[in-house]
């Protein structure tokens, strides 16, 4: 909420030339969790679909580790926050200086794209 409420009277004055702007992730209080703190043992798993590299079709080849598919549905969960109510608390804060949000159509709120490092032993996400 507050990282867009700091954007709004600014697209209001007229000190922006545009509605859309990202969030960057250090505006965030945590990004970044150990496996430990998502309540797995490892991130990063070996992929049960790989085969030594040896043995592999280069069109076939398939990642060593991938991540563990637990792990990452416990990090969107970590990461997932309520859109919605945001929107809603911005309109009823700042009634006139969203006189441009059009409150009939909506907005976009893409998900998450979530980027780490394929090193083994990676402990971090």
């Amino acid at each position: 909420y507050d990282l867009i409420a700091g954007e709004v009277p600014k697209i209001a004055e007229g000190q922006s030339d545009s509605t859309v702007f990202s969030l960057e992730p250090e505006g965030f209080a945590k990004m970044s969790w150990t496996a430990s703190e998502l309540g797995v043992d490892d991130i990063l798993v070996l992929n049960p679909e790989y085969t030594p590299a040896w043995e592999q079709d280069e069109e076939l080849k398939k990642e060593k580790w991938v991540m563990s598919e637990t792990a990452v549905n416990l990090f969107l969960e970590k990461m997932s926050f309520d859109d919605r109510g945001v929107v809603l608390a911005l309109i009823e804060d700042f009634p006139y200086e969203l006189y441009w949000f059009n409150k009939t159509v909506g907005y976009m709120s893409p998900t998450i794209i979530l980027m780490l490092p394929m090193t083994r032993g990676s402990r971090r996400m």
